[in-house]
This record gives structure tokens, sequence and C-alpha cells, in this order.
């Protein structure tokens, strides 16, 4: 900034050089900024309807356990609010009896209404989902102990596809693709080599990609690459004296290609399960959608007909309550807006129930990517060269890395005390 100001403002550059930007009192602006961000969301609460809480637990680079608590709520008017509600450090046990008292005491600070709790999405660890000592079953007591009822559990969607995704093993073919892709990579001369062989052929890829079996989306972009390049990967095989039967193999060549269209299709499904702000509604569609195109590909397999699969329906919106049906306005309106936006358009006086319910499943988490993308967040922000950041100050940066509001920095700006040099 000064040796800007030195060239586009010659005389401002003293203005510049009073700015203060010591580690000290960055972190006091952070500070502060995070509890006006937090302040604005213990006002926001108070206007919740319905809300809903998605948990997940990870350690950081010191080995602490931290829980992550994110909130999404809704107003009377259909306004949603989804923010970070806490970052709660465990420093002994992670129990569900550990983790209910920080989702407890996350509630209390908020000022939550316990009766207006919708429901809890978790990753359906045992700590979080055991009926007698998770979470899940200390949470339903607490609310049976209140007069309240239990709120919905929510199995994460996108664990439950990648746990799915696992049955689809085909050794057959992963085990030929794997070896293959271990000996060109393993050893760094035969990997150079394999890399100066593709660009002597002037191959559209530059290299193969390593498996990861924990990634979700590895097993679908290691299989693309391999197929593309599997002319060039046998041709390279064989200068290295290395036979591989199974790639000269029609039958295995025609496995290869089925399982790499098969991942493509689960990882092109997996990216639409993942995405914040996304409604329990929106997954339903995703999820129906795929299940018709499984369908239809399993007839064409009867039949020995591997046609192109046509479009399926639109199956995005939900059918209104029978009720509804009757009004042909309001059918043009669900017809044209988003769920949302057509249930807050109904007459409140006229469909109380139906909004209340509207309401409710909106504020639903259908996954806890939110919190999986926001670990990612703190991988970044307390690493190796950073790992003595408190507790404290790693909740405040994430809280304004993720966070949708807007700080009010003018009024951050009234409260400060200017002090003259000495």
């Amino acid at each position: 900034m000064i040796a800007v100001a030195e060239e586009v403002c010659p005389e401002k550059k003293d203005v510049f050089n009073a700015v203060s930007l010591s580690a000290s009192t960055i972190t006091r602006r952070i500070e502060q900024i995070g509890d006006n961000v937090y302040a604005q969301l213990q006002h926001k609460t108070k206007e919740f309807e319905f809300f809903s809480l998605a948990l997940d637990e990870s350690t950081d680079v010191q080995d602490t356990a931290q829980l992550l608590i994110f909130i999404r709520g809704i107003s009377a008017n259909f306004e949603m609010c989804e923010e970070l509600a806490a970052l709660q450090s465990l420093k002994g046990t992670t129990t569900g009896e550990d983790i209910f008292g920080k989702v407890y005491q996350t509630i209390e600070e908020l000022g939550l209404d316990w009766s207006k709790l919708a429901s809890i999405t978790t990753d359906g660890a045992p700590s979080m989902v055991g009926v007698s000592r998770g979470l899940i079953g200390r949470m339903n007591r607490e609310m049976e102990e209140r007069g309240l009822t239990a709120p919905l559990q929510v199995h994460c969607l996108i664990h439950q596809q990648a746990l799915c995704c696992k049955v689809l093993t085909w050794d057959s073919v992963m085990k030929v693709v794997v070896s293959c892709i271990n000996f060109i990579r393993a050893k760094g001369l035969k990997h150079r080599q394999f890399q100066e062989f593709l660009s002597q052929l002037e191959s559209a890829h530059g290299d193969v990609l390593y498996y990861t079996e924990v990634r979700w989306l590895s097993r679908g972009r290691v299989l693309r690459r391999f197929y593309e390049l599997l002319p060039e990967i046998n041709a390279f095989l064989h200068t290295q004296n290395k036979t591989v039967p199974e790639l000269s193999d029609p039958e295995w060549k025609w496995h290869l290609a089925f399982l790499r269209d098969m991942t493509e299709t689960l990882n092109s499904f997996n990216l639409q399960l993942q995405g914040q702000g996304k409604l329990i509604c929106d997954m339903y569609s995703h999820i129906k959608a795929f299940e018709v195109k499984l369908e239809l590909l399993l007839g064409q397999v009867k039949k020995h007909s591997f046609i192109h699969l046509p479009a399926t329906q639109n199956l995005s919106a939900e059918k209104p309550a029978a009720e509804l049906q009757n009004c042909d306005v309001l059918k043009d309106a669900f017809k044209s807006n988003s769920l949302i936006d057509f249930y807050a358009a109904l007459p409140n006086d006229t469909y109380p129930n139906i909004r209340k319910h509207a309401m409710k499943m909106s504020t639903l988490f259908d996954s806890t990517y939110i919190c999986e993308q926001t670990f990612s967040g703190m991988k970044l922000l307390k690493n190796s060269m950073r790992s003595r950041l408190t507790d404290e100050h790693l909740h405040q940066c994430l809280r304004l890395a993720v966070t949708r509001m807007e700080p009010d920095i003018q009024l951050l700006i009234s409260q400060m005390q200017a002090h003259s040099s000495h």
C-alpha cells in the first residue's frame, strides 16, 4: 500500500504509514469483527421460527478435537440464515456426553428456544447417533425432560452415498489399474521417463493420477485418465519389459470402460449433493433422478441394449398439498417460483399449518458438507507454521472465513478511541 501511495498519491504517504499493522493490532481487529458478527447472529436467532443443527468433529494439527456446530434458521417471513454457531474444543474424551455438553452450551449462549429445534444432522458416527450414550440419545432425553418432541435425526446423505460407492469394488479392474500406476510412479526415473514418453507422443495428458481411496472422487478421475491413456500406458510398459495381458484383453477393456462410466456417473451425483444452502427437497430430487437412471440402465442391461439413456423427467419439485391444487393462481406460482418463495407467498391466515411445516423442513441440513468444507479451511488456518494459534482465535478466524453476514464496521469505528502518538 505504501509503495502504491508513493506513486499514485505521494502526499498521502504519511497517512498510510500511520496505519498500524502489528500482530497485536490485527489480532484485536479480528476479535472485534468476529464478536460483531456473533452479536448479529444472536440477534437473528431471536427471530427464528425453527432452526436445525449440523455437527461434525475432527482434529487439528495439534491433535485437539474440534467440534463444528452450524445452525440454519428461518424467520416468519422465510428469511434463511445459515451460520457457524460455534467451534467447540474437546480437550479430553469425545463421547456423546461430551459432545452434548458443548451443544447444550452453544444453544444456551445463543439464546435459542429448544422447542424450535427441528433436526440434527451428523455423519452417523457412534458417538453422534448412539441411542443410549450418543449425542442423539442424550438430546432425545433432554427434549423428553422438557416435554418437547425429539428433533429429526438426519444421517449425512453424502456419507451414505460414499458408503454405497464402496460396494462397487470391481477388484479385477482396480487391481490392474493401481498396479500399473504404482509401477510407473513408484520410482522417480520411471515416472520421468513416462512423462517424457507422453510428451514425445504429444498426448492429451502429461501423467497418470494416483488413486486415493479416502477421496470420494478419486476413483472416477483415475479411471478416466487411465482409460484415455490406455494405448500409451500399454506401449510404455512394453518398453520397460513389463507385460500386462489385461491391457490387451477386449473383455477386460470393456469392464474398464463400464466402470469408468459408472464411477463418473457417481461422481456427478456426488457433486450434486455437495454445496451450501441445499434443501432436503433438492436432495430428494437428485436422488430420485439418479434412481430413475439406474432403473433405465437395468432395463437396458436385461434387454442387452446399451443405447444412450434418455433424459429423465424434471423431479425438482414436490407436489403441493391437495387443497392448493384447486387454486390456479397458486399452481402457477408453484411452477414459476422456488419452493421457499412459493411457501413464503402463501397467505398465513389461509394456510398456517402448511407454512409452518414448510419452515421446519426448510431448515433441515441434508449433509455435513458445510462442516467438511470448514474443516478444510481449519487445516489451512491452523497448520504446522501456526500450530500455536489458540482455540479462541481459530474460532474467530473460521467465523469470519465462512460468515455470510457483513460486519458493522461503522459501529466498530465509533466504539474505538484514537490514541495520539507521544
